[in-house]
């Protein structure tokens, strides 16, 4: 009856313990808080331009550089309407433009 008893107050010990694990653990993993330094001098939630862009003459499209995943440098990309295509050899050709 003893080691039963001594074996229940180990368990529940064991188990508040977990509990406070894991509470401290996800109150410690949480992000810092929103700050005004952060919004409008470190510009750390504005969102990415889209970089430079250049309209066809015809107004059917337009050609604008993206990061490539995985490679360095950057791409030509035209878009046109219903359609997306990248150029990787880096030119587009002049009578398009």
């Amino acid at each position: 009856m003893m080691k039963k008893q001594f074996f229940n107050r180990i368990s529940i010990r064991l188990l508040v313990l977990a509990i406070f694990l894991i509470t401290a653990a996800t109150c410690y993993s949480q992000k810092s808080k929103l700050t005004l330094e952060d919004i409008y001098i470190n510009h750390t939630y504005s969102p990415k331009s889209p970089g430079p862009v250049k309209w066809y003459k015809n107004g059917s499209g337009y050609t604008t550089l993206e990061k490539p995943e995985g490679k360095a440098g950057k791409d030509i990309v035209l878009y046109r309407a219903g359609q997306t295509c990248a150029n990787t050899d880096g030119q587009v050709p002049v009578q398009e433009i």
